[in-house]
């Protein structure tokens, strides 16, 4: 599948999105940006929901991403995926949230999911964003294990981890993860 947007510059005019056209199966794509938009802030003062905080370009991602499947095979579209975003939008937090999602979506028994910062303190502010979301919502209360120590959520379904880590290139050999972000790439 070609990703290209070569019309970038007509839809940066335009103010459209730069996310090209995708066949998207709507309801799955749909159904991770409404997961994705209940996540609350804990750090926020008034602890705003993403609907609320959070940029539409950034839903366009999610949309994408958990939309963009075979329907036939299942597989993803969406294999890689680079963003390049100034200083100060919500990357990492928004990273967090992207993963915590991903960890109620995936279906796979016992599936691991990785996140990497290069700094300690960030691995701590996206850890510190997906356990205050699930602090703040008693239903995901129920259904995640948070370990404070590990800095790392289980589902009690599906036994699958989030694990959030300072990078490492050894935490990510032989590793079978489901989802893997790197957090500020250019630094590690």
């Amino acid at each position: 599948m070609n990703l290209a947007c070569t019309d970038w510059e007509q839809r940066l005019r335009e103010g459209r999105s730069l996310i090209p056209d995708l066949p998207i199966d709507q309801q799955r794509g749909a159904r991770a940006v409404a997961i994705f938009d209940k996540l609350r802030l804990a750090d926020v003062p008034g602890t705003p929901t993403m609907a609320e905080a959070s940029g539409e370009w950034f839903r366009g991602i999610v949309r994408a991403l958990f939309g963009a499947v075979d329907p036939a095979s299942k597989s993803r579209w969406i294999r890689e995926l680079m963003l390049l975003v100034p200083k100060k939008n919500s990357k990492t937090t928004n990273g967090a949230l992207l993963m915590l999602t991903a960890l109620l979506l995936n279906e796979r028994p016992r599936a691991p999911l990785i996140m990497t910062a290069p700094t300690h303190d960030i691995s701590d502010i996206a850890y510190g964003a997906v356990a205050g979301a699930i602090e703040l919502d008693p239903v995901l209360k129920k259904i995640l294990h948070v370990r404070d120590h590990l800095k790392t959520i289980t589902h009690r379904q599906t036994k699958a981890e989030l694990s959030i880590m300072t990078f490492d290139p050894n935490t990510l050999t032989g590793q079978k993860a489901v989802g893997v972000l790197i957090d500020e790439l250019h630094v590690s």
